[in-house]
């Protein structure tokens, strides 16, 4: 549940410190974060929060993405911003299928 609420709150926390119009908040709205910290070496606890971590940080993607609000400046469209969130949501469920595996060995 935490890594959850953490993933569902850490988008806007960091689009709050970096400002609206960062191009940096393509990396905190998507699953990079969790991705690079699986990548980095995770047991299996941490897989599964990981996980956890990923799907709240694409739900709150998503659900930007579905209300027009994501802070991603105003450079970047809807269709070119389709393949992200496809992408990014695809991967969080990989990432959490994964890590809900991990922890049953």
């Amino acid at each position: 549940t935490t890594a959850l609420s953490v993933g569902l709150l850490l988008p806007d926390w960091l689009t709050h410190f970096l400002g609206g119009t960062s191009h940096w908040n393509l990396v905190a709205h998507s699953v990079l974060i969790p991705a690079a910290l699986l990548v980095t070496g995770a047991d299996k606890t941490e897989k599964r929060m990981l996980g956890w971590l990923a799907v709240g940080m694409t739900a709150h993607m998503g659900w930007e993405f579905l209300h027009g609000t994501t802070p991603l400046g105003a450079d970047i469209g809807l269709w070119q911003l389709l393949p992200w969130v496809a992408v990014n949501c695809l991967i969080a469920l990989g990432m959490l299928i994964a890590g809900l595996n991990a922890s049953r060995d």
